[in-house]
């Protein structure tokens, strides 16, 4: 990672994010088989994954430009101390001293104040986030980056991840996981091929709507999701408020895949397959193929 002008937050990181980043490489390794296997069986696509490079752990130039500027003074230590000593403060077996325990009330309330003081400024580097990324916060997290000649690659940003899951006390392993099934979606919906050897032309998967882009992604990424027994998690991720505006913190695109599940996955495969080779790249003439498909085909799932 590129060196960070605060030496107190590149301490921090140094010290807390290379055994999570082995975890999750380690846990991107031994899924991405699974993945891709399932995505062959529901989305009927196949040999996207022998297209693609390797997956590249990288940063977001953006998290690194404000940690190096307008939030340079993010102190994520104190903020995990003050996140303990409330949970001590809570649990009065660990409190010995009695004059402790007398004043522990008004402790709790300085150490909260303290939390929100830090909780705040982390909120504000998020939304600076998304100002910056001109789209929504989750493209901080991965990306998939295609072109028309099929140079195709994931990008993980696993200090992203680890920001975000920080403030909102995600399990990042488990975040990244699903942050690969969804960029990996990507892959498959563009370079895929169907069992007749049809693709999703370049033109139009670049001009698609991005409701209808993301919401596929988000949708095959949840499926797994529920496949493996996380599904709650996913959710947990992507309906998560602020907690003093009680806005979602993700976009609505990526909200999309709730709608989805009055479908079968039969019929998502069915209208998939037809948006890819009929050029079809309006998300209102999807959700239509979706109630056609539902009517004509009997839901096994």
């Amino acid at each position: 990672m590129r060196e960070l002008n605060n030496k107190t937050l590149q301490k921090y990181l140094d010290n807390n994010l290379k055994d999570i980043e082995t975890k999750c490489k380690n846990i991107i390794i031994k899924h991405k088989p699974k993945i891709v296997k399932f995505y062959n069986r529901y989305m009927g696509l196949f040999d996207a994954e022998k297209k693609l490079g390797h997956t590249n752990y990288t940063q977001n130039e953006n998290v690194i430009s404000l940690l190096n500027n307008e939030y340079r003074e993010l102190n994520f230590e104190e903020y995990d101390e003050m996140l303990s000593l409330e949970r001590i403060l809570h649990d009065t077996k660990y409190i010995e001293d009695l004059e402790v325990l007398r004043c522990r009330d008004d402790l709790l309330i300085n150490v909260r104040e303290k939390i929100n003081r830090y909780e705040v400024e982390f909120d504000k580097f998020h939304n600076a986030l998304v100002k910056l990324n001109k789209r929504d916060i989750s493209s901080s997290f991965g990306l998939f980056k295609y072109d028309e000649f099929e140079n195709c690659k994931i990008e993980i940003y696993i200090l992203s991840c680890f920001l975000f899951c920080k403030r909102y006390k995600i399990d990042v392993v488990k975040f990244v996981l699903t942050t690969y099934a969804h960029e990996l979606a990507h892959a498959f919906n563009y370079l895929g091929q169907d069992k007749d050897g049809e693709k999703w032309a370049y033109d139009d998967f670049r001009d698609a709507n991005e409701t209808l882009i993301e919401g596929l992604a988000q949708y095959y990424a949840y499926e797994y999701a529920k496949d493996i027994n996380i599904s709650k998690s996913f959710d947990q991720e992507v309906l998560l408020r602020n907690q003093d505006t009680n806005r979602l913190v993700l976009s609505k695109v990526y909200r999309e895949y709730k709608k989805y599940q009055k479908y079968g996955r039969e019929h998502v495969y069915g209208a998939l397959i037809y948006t890819r080779r009929n050029g079809i790249t309006n998300f209102k003439d999807f959700r239509n193929l979706l109630e056609i498909y539902k009517k004509d085909l009997p839901s096994e799932s």
